[in-house]
């Protein structure tokens, strides 16, 4: 259970990193088997590291209801022989469908209107290739609370974000007051005056950025810890920024 709850929290932790890659441009890909189904479109392909492991994440838009969208995509599997696994539910939908070459894992979430549905599509090709340790490495001058477990480490080498999810026994409070000491120390700046150690904080340094969440995880007396550290890549791209670092 505790993985299908780690991939649930993938996509929501990585939107940032979607957002900052300028999501809705068109990507080239390869055609698949969806492409054929009515009206439906792939909004997003990138290439992910995810938790030291290559995936390729898609995100489609089906413009039908959660259990049409989830039977669609349970009848072409069958049709090519695959075979899936769906854990429903009123709202959101967990899959797996393994082929001969590939994995792949897929979240399928209902929006508001019930008659579209969004889908998170994670392959893991079985051929990929092994990564190396500084695919989990951690972005220079962010520091780690004592004692947290890394439960998930997201990078998007296309955007130059990585995302990081730690859990820790420490208070919230004690965590943002943790981290806003160390970015500081280590030279960051927050890029709001007086924003150090707030619930969700935003900081600079030179030509990258880091924004910091601290909340209940749900499961008593822990603290999820979200990082998402990016790095700029030239100054057309930060003078578009609306902001600055405080003086």
């Amino acid at each position: 259970m505790k993985g299908w709850l780690r991939w649930i929290g993938t996509p929501f932790a990585i939107f940032p990193a979607i957002l900052l890659a300028r999501v809705f441009e068109t990507q080239p890909r390869p055609t698949t088997a969806w492409d054929r189904f009515g009206h439906w479109q792939c909004a997003y392909r990138t290439p992910l590291v995810v938790n030291g492991k290559p995936i390729t994440l898609e995100i489609w838009n089906a413009p039908e209801s959660l259990a049409a969208a989830c039977s669609r995509i349970e009848s072409q599997a069958r049709t090519e022989g695959q075979t899936l696994f769906w854990l429903p539910g009123s709202d959101a939908a967990l899959g797996v469908l393994a082929a001969s070459d590939h994995l792949l894992q897929l979240l399928a979430m209902a929006m508001e209107s019930g008659r579209q549905t969004l889908i998170f599509a994670f392959r893991r090709d079985h051929a990929a290739p092994t990564v190396s340790s500084s695919d989990l490495a951690i972005p220079d001058g962010i520091p780690a609370p004592p004692g947290a477990i890394l439960r998930f480490h997201v990078r998007n080498p296309k955007s130059r974000t990585t995302t990081i999810g730690w859990e820790t026994f420490l208070p919230p409070d004690q965590v943002r007051a943790f981290m806003a000491g160390g970015l500081l120390q280590n030279g960051w700046q927050p890029a709001v005056p007086g924003s150090a150690g707030h619930p969700l904080a935003l900081y600079l340094k030179e030509d990258a950025l880091c924004t910091l969440s601290a909340e209940l995880s749900g499961q008593e007396g822990r603290v999820l810890l979200t990082v998402l550290h990016h790095r700029m890549g030239n100054a057309t791209e930060r003078s578009a920024l609306p902001w600055r670092a405080a003086p």
